[in-house]
């Protein structure tokens, strides 16, 4: 016979063809298949291992005796060698809170917490764990006793956890707004005697159980001395309870050296200290929140915290990213894209200070990487992932490039004392491109699941060949031929919606513990990265006399909300007379149908003027857009079409860029209809006019110039000089460097330090305003129109900016030198600032200074010139203010725009008043690095507003607080 030179097989709709014949005694073995259908080189690594198995079995006959694990050491050795490799045994010994009392040590006066009210040191932080740690021991708190923390997100949850760990026990989050009954459920499972809170959560009849609110603790009689720890690396530190296939959540239980071990090897992987500030997004009850606190005082670094108001508001986000000078976010993938989608459009909004973005616990859109890197260029991101029951993470993978031929981000590698295997049904390791399932091992492991044996035993096993402790997490994956890992999705029911682990099954029990409800199924419906809905489908049990089907829904979506987390209420509720069926009798999920538009409520018939409906119409079609559907009904309820938490937020983005105002969420889920929208919109902005005034004034609003790049040319061009006058006289030379010594003695600031003011340091500041006596004559340190001083100076202080004054608005009495207190208010309204400038600076501030006048004491005098006057006057004291400032170590920035309607109320003011001008003061930084000179981008001409003139009578009678200063 001849050579053989060339085969092909034509088979169709094969992709490997497997073709063997014997020709001259020889077995001969041809693979023709599809290139294009697999990755570069796995066929090749195919075709290798099983050539190889096939001489083995030709020329070794004991192999044939071999069983799997065998067979894999001798025919693919890199294989097995994953599983037999030795583990790292450089263990940390330590508990987590001492992770934090080593920084309190080093770095006592270094910024710990950060929020919009509070800011602690580590020292004063230390104190206040101490308080707590001595009230709990008084207790007989014991190691592995579990002490609940229900709080809303803030400081308090920060210094309740450390309290509990310093004092020896482990603690236990949960929401405060969670369901009564899930609440009962948790606490009563876990044990727990006492309860961590803060007062606004008013928790009542705890059944014998201690409650102590941690924002009352500065009344506390408890001694601030650091205690002894009392437990080992090996004891619990938290438990976080998650979903349950049972029909009940499930506590997991994590050890101290498991935690420390993922903190400790985050912070020396990108090398975190006390430099960083990190943005603590995360719920207490999500594990992510474990690293926002405890790597980031194991770093001697800052934690940000947002209101807890404010915590799915990407323009509040950006604020205090940018104010405070975030370096590192960490957060599930959806908040990243939320972030980066208000950005986006806003390039002055660009996060300069961020340099790490971890992202966990869902899929990682492809675009999302270089999304990140448009709005923040010097951020390294991270994708990382794992379970709950195995501390935070086990596996992360920096992502440089996106390579274009990705169907997902790769999972990554095994992290520091961990690790992270693909194995198939006889738990051997699989080769590279072939799925199996994810086990977790390592010093990260759960201790288990509290108070549930057999749970804890069939999700925690112990390896046939290597004795290792494995944590079977239900995820598929394949290695790739790197080494790293790719994750495939789920083997069960199990779904991730914003990060957080639901189990359908828990929410279908629930269902049919309803007496109507006789069969239930939950489906997630959505792309793997995108934002998934919840489905709930139920079949009824007609011997019962049942309600109208939309009365029905909002009886099942009640009963839901008494037993399940808010993340885990179905968005729809589907009602079938049957359920498709496969060709095995089961309930075939890929038949059931799909939510429908017209399933959706409507609001009531009301009447609407034209302006209300030509707004209406622009939301619904913003709406639309998000929802990716042509048109939406004017009266169309949101939240019954399925609207999400992540779509609200991308409704409120969507408006406050259409119309520069930024609904709340309970305005948003209270009234979710654009027709309802657009009456607030219209009755916020004053846009209640013909529809033809609104697109003026619209049209008007977009001839300012808002792109930054054209801002900045349209100022560097300096049209106020005039260039066409040739006769000059040339006079003496500059001395330039006198000149920028005296404007750094003025320039506006932009951020101010959290640094509380001493009352010493703004008496004198003050005191450049105070009157004195010259010739028997009253004068001021600045120039007034006939000398009549009718400007004058109200100030609102923020709590516990400056030293002994309470938070409020005073006015300023310049003859007695003292404040007389007008309002206990102690934050104003941030939304009368402009959104992308003056809204941070007023954050960072101590003070705001207001120079309102009262026309009554000038236009007897000057008429129609007194307002022009009043201006001047007012132009005159900001200078002087600002040029003194700098002595005192304060720093102030003139703000241009001001909706003074919103809060004039609080001024007490007659119709004689009108405001001129204002400015937002606070504490200099004392970081050299820091620019501390702006451009100032404010418009005078726009500072008075019509609805500006506004009322208060000044007399030695008034009764008002007063302070001396």
């Amino acid at each position: 016979m001849g050579k053989t030179n060339y085969v092909i097989s034509q088979t169709p709709q094969v992709w490997l063809d497997h073709i063997v014949s014997e020709m001259g005694g020889v077995l001969n073995l041809r693979w023709n298949y599809v290139a294009d259908l697999f990755p570069s080189g796995m066929i090749e690594s195919m075709f290798s291992a099983y050539t190889n198995l096939l001489h083995k079995l030709a020329n070794e006959d004991d192999i044939w005796l071999n069983n799997s694990w065998e067979l894999i050491q001798k025919i693919q050795p890199s294989i097995s060698s994953v599983l037999l490799k030795e583990p790292e045994n450089d263990h940390p010994q330590t508990l987590l809170q001492e992770l934090f009392e080593q920084q309190v040590a080093l770095n006592p006066q270094n910024i710990a917490i950060v929020n919009s009210y509070k800011t602690f040191t580590y020292q004063q932080l230390s104190q206040r764990v101490n308080k707590v740690a001595h009230r709990l021991r008084q207790e007989e708190v014991q190691p592995n006793q579990i002490v609940a923390v229900v709080m809303e997100k803030g400081w308090e949850q920060i210094i309740a956890v450390l309290g509990i760990l310093a004092a020896g026990g482990a603690y236990l989050p949960i929401e405060s707004q969670i369901a009564t009954e899930r609440r009962e459920y948790i606490l009563n499972e876990a044990e727990v005697e006492i309860i961590l809170s803060q007062s606004a959560v008013n928790l009542e009849n705890q059944n014998n159980r201690q409650v102590f609110n941690i924002d009352e603790i500065d009344s506390w009689d408890s001694p601030i001395t650091s205690l002894t720890s009392v437990q080992k690396p090996s004891d619990l530190a938290y438990i976080i309870y998650t979903s349950g296939s049972t029909g009940q959540p499930k506590g997991v239980m994590i050890d101290h050296q498991g935690a420390v071990n993922t903190i400790l090897d985050i912070n020396d992987r990108f090398k975190i200290s006390s430099s960083d500030k990190i943005f603590a997004l995360s719920s207490l009850s999500f594990d992510l929140s474990v690293y926002d606190i405890f790597g980031t005082l194991a770093a001697g670094a800052t934690i940000v915290i947002p209101e807890a108001n404010k915590i799915k508001d990407p323009s509040s986000w950006v604020s205090l990213i940018n104010q405070e000078k975030v370096t590192v976010w960490n957060s599930v993938p959806i908040l990243m894209k939320l972030l980066t989608e208000y950005v986006a459009p806003n390039p002055i909004l660009k996060l300069e200070s961020l340099r790490l973005a971890l992202l966990s616990g869902d899929w990682i859109p492809l675009n999302l990487p270089t999304e990140i890197k448009q709005i923040a260029p010097s951020a390294e991101v991270i994708g990382l992932g794992g379970a709950t029951e195995a501390s935070i993470w086990s596996i992360l993978y920096p992502i440089e490039q996106v390579n274009p031929d990705w169907k997902t981000i790769p999972y990554g590698k095994a992290m520091k004392n961990q690790q992270v295997y693909v194995l198939n049904e006889d738990l051997i390791p699989c080769p590279p491109w072939v799925s199996g399932s994810i086990y977790i091992g390592g010093i990260g492991l759960s201790l288990g699941y509290w108070k549930q044996e057999q749970k804890t035993a069939n999700s925690f096993i112990t390896h046939p060949i290597t004795k290792q402790r494995l944590y079977r997490t239900g995820d598929r994956g394949r290695y790739l031929p790197d080494g790293n890992i790719e994750f495939l999705g789920r083997e069960d029911f199990q779904v991730k919606i914003q990060g957080n682990r639901i189990e359908l099954a828990e929410i279908e029990l629930n269902l049919k513990a309803y007496d109507l409800v006789k069969l239930a199924v939950v489906n997630a419906i959505g792309e793997k990265d995108a934002e998934k809905q919840l489905v709930a489908y139920v079949s009824l049990d007609e011997s019962f006399e049942l309600p109208s089907s939309t009365k029905l829904k909002a009886e099942l979506i009640n009963h839901l909300k008494q037993k399940l987390p808010a993340y885990m209420i179905p968005h729809h509720v589907i009602i079938l007379k049957e359920f498709p069926l496969n060709a095995n009798g089961k309930i075939d999920r890929k038949a059931l149908p799909q939510p429908e538009e017209e399933q959706s409520s409507r609001l009531p018939s009301l009447s609407t003027s034209d302006s209300q409906n030509t707004v209406a119409e622009k939301i619904s079609e913003i709406v639309a857009q998000i929802f990716k559907l042509e048109k939406i009904e004017l009266d169309m309820d949101w939240l019954s079409m399925g609207a999400t938490s992540v779509d609200m937020i991308r409704i409120a983005n969507a408006l406050d860029q259409e119309f520069d105002y930024r609904p709340d969420f309970d305005q948003l889920y209270g009234q979710p209809y654009a027709i309802a929208i657009a009456d607030i919109i219209i009755q916020e902005l004053g846009l209640n006019k013909p529809v033809e005034i609104i697109a003026s004034q619209t049209a008007k609003q977009y001839q300012i110039i808002k792109d930054p790049q054209k801002r900045n040319e349209f100022k560097g061009a300096q049209r106020g000089i005039r260039q066409d006058l040739s006769s000059t006289v040339n006079l003496n030379k500059v001395d330039a460097q006198k000149l920028i010594s005296q404007y750094q003695q003025r320039n506006s600031i932009r951020e101010f330090s959290n640094k509380i003011i001493s009352e010493r340091e703004f008496s004198q500041f003050i005191s450049c305003l105070s009157q004195i006596e010259l010739d028997n004559q009253p004068r001021y340190l600045y120039a007034s129109a006939g000398g009549l001083y009718p400007v004058q100076i109200y100030i609102h202080i923020k709590p516990q900016r400056i030293e002994g004054i309470e938070g409020g608005i005073y006015y300023y009495h310049p003859q007695k030198h003292h404040l007389a207190k007008v309002s206990d208010v102690g934050e104003l309204d941030e939304t009368i600032h402009e959104r992308l400038i003056n809204r941070p600076i007023y954050k960072s501030s101590a003070f705001s200074i207001f120079l309102i006048a009262q026309m009554r004491a000038i236009e007897p005098m000057y008429g129609e010139l007194a307002r022009d006057f009043c201006l001047l006057e007012a132009g005159y004291m900001a200078q002087l203010m600002m040029s003194k400032s700098k002595e005192y170590q304060l720093g102030l920035c003139p703000i241009g725009t001001l909706k003074f309607a919103q809060i004039k109320d609080l001024f007490q003011l007659d119709e004689g008043h009108l405001l001129l001008h204002s400015l937002q003061g606070g504490k200099l930084k004392d970081h050299s690095d820091d620019n501390m000179i702006i451009n100032e981008v404010y418009d005078f001409d726009s500072v008075n507003e019509p609805d500006m003139s506004l009322p208060i009578p000044i007399s030695s009678g008034d009764n008002r607080e007063e302070i001396e200063i």
